[in-house]
């Protein structure tokens, strides 16, 4: 299984109890390699002979894409058992030691590297396979080896010295030899192209090495070199309040304090912070009571927000009396102490009736009452901030919230006065159309379709902006189908599904004439383009981009001359996909106003597998092509925005499970953008973004041994998983979209919303995520149905 290995965390660890923090530095990402053979490998009750087509070459590369090594380890053998070219026989010994890397057998995969080396000193693929050798050398502990053979891969590409220099900083930690450790990531931060986040990694870890060696002033040295080097908060405030244990550790107490207090008032809302604050209240430092509340209620210790908000109430003059009442009563509510929250709201709304807090106060108050089951007087409470602050940017939203409460509560018509107010009320503001939608959806509950339709109307001649403006045809047509009005709906669905807005113009489309079932299992279907699709999107695109030179596939000097593309290349030439795909992200982000340029880096980055890159080339492309008033996109644009990468994979598992291999591929798209590193919240993972307790469930019913949740990196693994896991719920709701809210929100819940008439079930969906998700990815699927007829 493919994971990563972080020579940094393996020094973190290492180095842990030597340092001051508990928390370890974010770890520079290494070589994305496979799961320990005897612990972890997936067994899939495989064929002991795998079969091959008559190219087993390319057969081992696909593998070697699909995740699935074993496969590919027999692939590149069989061509090294077929007497194959010197040229092939060269490559596949390169690709048969890279494969038992990525498969941890670092014994075999030293053993097959070696031999490539010594056999072919000269080759194009010796420096990288010098640096797999020095990574698996270093899994085996054999660190003087690692050592060597990273210096001499340094020796040969100069595009990663410096992250090379500090892995081998990371060995001579290893070696037990700090000294050396150090002045080795001192030469690796003297490389002016390392990667800002890369730089404030290695400073971290020099940092843990002066901890460890006692020398806390000079780590706390480091940690303020590397905070101008730092971009986002988090690691803002965690390098200050690193750096403030150590100058404590120092006995420099005055500059802990700096740190520690920069932290607490540039910072209040990262995590870290709180430890900052705790070192600060321990040693009896004046805090600001508002900015101690603040982070503490960031902290989720309400006690303490509450405490501290209080003092700095009673203090004269209260610098932010508005702020800190309000979080005062929002620290009551997040404990569930609503009647505390209630009272402390009120006082905000007494004492201080023009502060900026005040409609938020109104907001507060109102939700507790919901809380406790006081409907009525949270409707109450929401109207009369609408009443009492017209012009207040939240007026607007607070009749929202009141209908919403309503409507949940299944009072429709008292739903549909609020909703109808709001829109009298506020007919510019953004609520407006939604509120009139779902007035309309309030009648249509009560089967009073006549006003329905007179607010769904209303949508459709004031608000044809909207994005309600092709929902409201839609229900017209709905409406009109009830009252038997047939001419009238299909006319109401035609002009929706002429729109070409998403899931309520394919969802007209389908009322008008159900989609042709043409399921088909034939990988042709699904090859991505013709050379006549490509060369018709480069005629379109030299007609409005213009350009002194052709459009031309091949990237141009500048952006092959960027250092986000050189590391970017070098790391995927040494398997670090993920630092790979963050150069590439960023280089791309700056390229998003050269559409030329993307449509040529689409194709090298789709071409080393990075396919959910290759999709934001793409949307890119269709945006600048949307702002320059282009022709309409030709088909090649549609493809790569709508792609069928894995096809092999998918369409396979689709066919084992009977299912539309379209309707998965939708779902992927959706899903993780075709990324198999892609990874949620929720700890979701892979294509298909299965949750662990999921994975494991399936992996039982699946039979699959050793199983691991990185596992669900591996395209092969989480293709797999995801197809029969939605098959199943396909088979138990017969209905794509029951089955999609199954996959998304759980089976239970689409029991909960399961109707006869299926529109009205997606409109009942309570859980905003999920209703989006439904929409998206049926939407994806039928615009996957029209491209691959």
């Amino acid at each position: 299984m493919r994971k990563n290995f972080l020579l940094a965390l393996t020094l973190g660890v290492f180095l842990v109890a030597c340092s001051p923090s508990a928390a370890l530095p974010t770890p520079v990402t290494t070589p994305t390699r496979a799961a320990p053979v005897e612990t972890a490998t997936p067994d899939l009750s495989e064929p002991p002979t795998p079969v091959f087509s008559s190219d087993p070459f390319n057969d081992g590369l696909l593998a070697r894409r699909n995740g699935d090594y074993r496969r590919a380890i027999a692939a590149f053998q069989r061509v090294l058992d077929s007497k194959p070219t010197l040229e092939l026989e060269r490559e596949a010994r390169y690709r048969l030691g890279e494969a038992y890397w990525l498969y941890n057998d670092d014994a075999r995969a030293i053993n097959t590297l070696l031999a490539y080396v010594q056999g072919s000193p000269n080759d194009a693929r010796v420096p990288e396979a010098r640096y797999l050798m020095a990574d698996a050398y270093r899994a085996t502990k054999d660190y003087a080896s690692a050592i060597e053979q990273f210096r001499l891969y340094r020796d040969q590409s100069s595009a990663l010295a410096g992250d090379t220099d500090a892995l081998i900083a990371d060995l001579f930690v290893l070696l037990g030899d700090p000294v050396t450790a150090l002045a080795q990531y001192d030469r690796a931060l003297q490389d002016a192209n390392l990667a800002s986040g890369t730089r404030v990694n290695v400073l971290m870890r020099a940092a843990d090495v002066h901890l460890g060696r006692a020398e806390p002033a000079l780590a706390a040295a480091r940690y303020d070199a590397a905070l101008p080097h730092a971009f986002d908060a988090r690691t803002k405030a965690d390098l200050l309040a690193r750096a403030g244990e150590a100058y404590a550790a120092a006995n420099k107490i005055d500059l802990a304090v700096a740190r520690w207090n920069e932290a607490v008032a540039k910072y209040p809302e990262q995590k870290t912070t709180h430890q900052a604050l705790v070192q600060l209240v321990n040693r009896n430092v004046a805090v600001d009571e508002f900015q101690r509340g603040w982070v503490n209620f960031n902290a989720a210790s309400y006690d303490a927000a509450i405490a501290a908000f209080q003092r700095h109430l009673q203090a004269p003059g209260a610098a932010r009396a508005g702020d800190a009442r309000y979080y005062l009563a929002l620290s009551y509510a997040r404990q569930g102490a609503y009647s505390q929250a209630i009272t402390a709201y009120d006082a905000l709304i007494k004492a201080l009736p023009k502060d900026k807090r005040v409609a938020d106060a109104y907001l507060g108050k109102a939700a507790a009452l919901a809380a406790i089951g006081k409907q009525d007087d949270a409707v109450a409470v929401y109207r009369k901030l609408a009443a009492t602050y017209p012009d207040d940017a939240l007026a607007d939203d607070a009749l929202w919230r009141a209908a919403r409460l309503l409507d949940r509560a299944n009072r429709y018509g008292d739903a549909a006065d609020v909703y109808e107010e709001l829109q009298a009320k506020f007919p510019t503001r953004e609520r407006a159309a939604d509120a009139l939608f779902w007035a309309g959806f309030a009648y249509y509950h009560g089967k009073d379709y006549k006003t329905a339709s007179a607010r769904w109307q209303t949508i459709v001649k004031e608000y044809t902006k909207s994005p309600f403006y092709a929902r409201a045809l839609f229900w017209l047509g709905k409406t009109a189908q009830a009252r038997g009005q047939t001419n009238d709906a299909k006319n109401y669905w035609t002009q929706a599904a002429a729109l070409n807005s998403g899931y309520y113009s394919w969802r007209a489309s389908d009322l008008l004439a159900p989609p042709k079932n043409n399921v088909a299992y034939d990988l042709a279907r699904y090859a991505p383009e013709t050379p006549h699709d490509r060369a018709e999107f480069e005629k379109w695109l030299a007609a409005w981009n213009k350009g002194d030179a052709p459009v031309t596939p091949t990237l141009d000097a500048a952006t092959r001359g960027d250092w986000r593309f050189r590391r970017g290349a070098e790391f995927l030439r040494v398997d670090r996909t993920v630092d790979a795909r963050r150069e590439f992200i960023a280089l791309i982000d700056a390229k998003k106003g050269e559409p030329r340029a993307l449509y040529a880096l689409a194709l090298y980055v789709r071409e080393n597998n990075l396919f959910s890159l290759a999709l934001d080339c793409a949307e890119k492309i269709a945006r600048a092509a949307t702002d320059a008033g282009a022709p309409p996109a030709p088909r090649l644009l549609w493809l790569w925005r709508y792609p069928t990468h894995y096809a092999d994979l998918v369409v396979a598992e689709a066919q084992a499970n009977k299912i539309d291999p379209l309707l998965y591929f939708a779902l992927i798209r959706q899903e993780s953008n075709f990324n198999p590193w892609a990874t949620s919240s929720a700890e979701a993972r892979g294509l298909g973004q299965i949750i662990p307790g999921t994975a494991r469930d399936i992996a039982q019913r699946l039979n699959v041994k050793n199983f691991t949740l990185d596992q669900l990196y591996l395209p092969y693994i989480s293709v797999r998983f995801g197809v029969w896991y939605f098959a199943r719920d396909l088979r138990e709701f017969n209905e794509p979209i029951y089955a999609l809210i199954a996959y998304n929100a759980g089976g239970s819940r689409v029991k909960q919303w399961q109707k006869p008439d299926l529109d009205y079930a997606v409109e009942e969906i309570d859980i905003s995520e999920t209703a989006l998700y439904v929409r998206i990815v049926y939407s994806n699927w039928r615009q996957y149905q029209a491209l691959y007829k």
